[in-house]
């Protein structure tokens, strides 16, 4: 018997432990913004001012300017988008968009960090289900994605058959 150095990923646990979901999740998206620095600070204290809670937030870089949308639960929607509206001027975006009827869907687990492919895997098993990711985070051991809320329990199904997690 012959011992050998083994890093704390290589080691014979399941891809990923956990699958969690919710519904009633809403996005509002600050589209066209020119200043993300001043808008990102002032997005955020305003939320904070209201005591609205943060899901997750994307951010891109587009053609004509930056696009922050935020996830929020459905139920602070409607504040978070009056909030935004009312500061406007302070905010500099071209376009602010409320959507709702949407859901979360995380994967995590400890084996995702050393296991090329597991968001190729679970993009695949979304798609099966013809799921639209809206919004996309990702950490070496996790990943959640916001979609349609009407796909959610076909989601589940299908993103812990792809990965033997119930």
């Amino acid at each position: 018997m012959t011992a050998r150095d083994c890093s704390p990923f290589e080691h014979a646990s399941p891809v990923a432990t956990e699958l969690t979901y919710e519904a009633g999740v809403a996005s509002v998206a600050l589209l066209g913004v020119s200043s993300y620095a001043k808008t990102l600070v002032g997005a955020f204290s305003v939320l904070a001012a209201e005591h609205i809670p943060v899901l997750m937030i994307a951010y891109s870089e587009t053609a004509t300017g930056h696009d922050i949308s935020i996830a929020l639960k459905e139920a602070y929607a409607a504040r978070a988008y009056r909030a935004f509206h009312s500061v406007a001027d302070q905010l500099s975006y071209q376009t602010l968009v409320e959507e709702t009827g949407l859901a979360r869907i995380s994967l995590s687990g400890v084996g995702m960090v050393s296991n090329p492919g597991v968001a190729s895997r679970m993009f695949i098993a979304l798609q099966d289900v013809r799921a639209t990711v809206r919004m996309l985070s990702t950490s070496e051991m996790k990943i959640s994605c916001v979609i349609e809320g009407r796909l959610l329990n076909r989601a589940v199904r299908s993103v812990g058959k792809a990965f033997s997690v119930p």
